[in-house]
């Protein structure tokens, strides 16, 4: 089909005018539909895509996101003793804070579907990271467990708002050449959590530390919030859908997501425990307790 609109455009191109054209395809309906075809799909402009600068810093935009989402994650379990003393239990008796923020992970996650389709997804993430940040903010001054209790929750709905809004809108930005920035959203994910225990090398102050992260936080829901919007023209959709028989993928679904669970639930459990150990057993200062987590992540 291509090599026969390449010779109708030589044709019609070497026509001097419209009624040579109208002699060369009249009384031949094929060529004429074929001319037809042609004109159409050589009028019609491509839809204007997004620059390249756009893609870059929003395509880092997201990755710094899903690094706000590790950041957070491992701070809770680093910290936690600290947090802890707070509120005058122990770590231990402290744990089912996570279980808040877990239930609060599973509420984001199935409520992301439909948020990111009823409202626009910068602005969706931005909201969802100025949540992390006031939280993060108060977070050294609660002095009550179910305080904490419900922060954790907060947390766990927002980081989970912002990690699914993270592979939403950088699959819709860079389409079919997307893998390798999904791929970059998880490194960055698991390489931020070393940004922890770099802070508490410098400094031993609870509430400083929570300021250095929510700093850092606010700084990223800027750039999301005021950044380059690809979907400044138009809301972006996914690919239409086929029709034709649906491959089933749960088995292989459930058997990623289970690896992924083990991993990243591994991380955070021996971050918390290597934590605890260290301020129980005194085996070590506190300086090469920050060392042996950032080795860890």
């Amino acid at each position: 089909m291509t090599s026969t609109y390449q010779n109708i455009s030589e044709v019609v191109q070497n026509s001097e005018n419209d009624n040579e054209t109208s002699n060369l395809i009249e009384g031949v309906p094929e060529k004429k539909a074929a001319i037809d075809e042609w004109m159409r799909e050589t009028s019609t402009a491509p839809p204007p895509e997004i620059i390249t600068t756009e893609k870059w810093i929003m395509g880092i935009g997201y990755m710094a996101a899903m690094g706000v989402c590790g950041l957070v994650l491992v701070a809770l379990g680093s910290t936690l003793g600290d947090l802890a003393d707070n509120v005058g239990l122990s770590p231990t008796n402290l744990g089912s804070v996570f279980i808040a923020r877990g239930f609060g992970a599973v509420l984001g996650a199935i409520s992301s579907a439909k948020i990111y389709v009823w409202f626009a997804g910068n602005h969706v993430m931005s909201a969802a990271l100025g949540f992390i940040f006031v939280l993060l903010l108060i977070m050294p001054y609660i002095r009550t467990s179910l305080d904490l209790h419900v922060c954790f929750l907060f947390l766990g709905l927002a980081t989970a708002i912002t990690d699914t809004g993270c592979q939403i809108m950088t699959r819709k930005l860079h389409g079919k050449s997307a893998g390798p920035w999904l791929g970059a959203n998880t490194v960055a994910f698991g390489i931020s959590g070393a940004i922890v225990p770099v802070i508490e090398i410098f400094t031993t102050s609870l509430v400083f530390q929570y300021d250095v992260m929510a700093a850092i936080v606010l700084a990223v829901s800027s750039l999301i919030a005021f950044g380059p919007n690809p979907e400044s023209k138009g809301r972006l959709q996914g690919p239409p859908k086929k029709d034709g028989p649906k491959v089933q993928h749960f088995n292989v679904e459930m058997v990623i997501s289970s690896m992924v669970f083990c991993f990243i639930g591994g991380k955070v459990t021996s971050t918390a425990y290597i934590s605890t150990y260290v301020d129980q057993t005194g085996v070590m200062s506190e300086d090469n307790e920050s060392k042996l987590v950032l080795v860890l992540w």
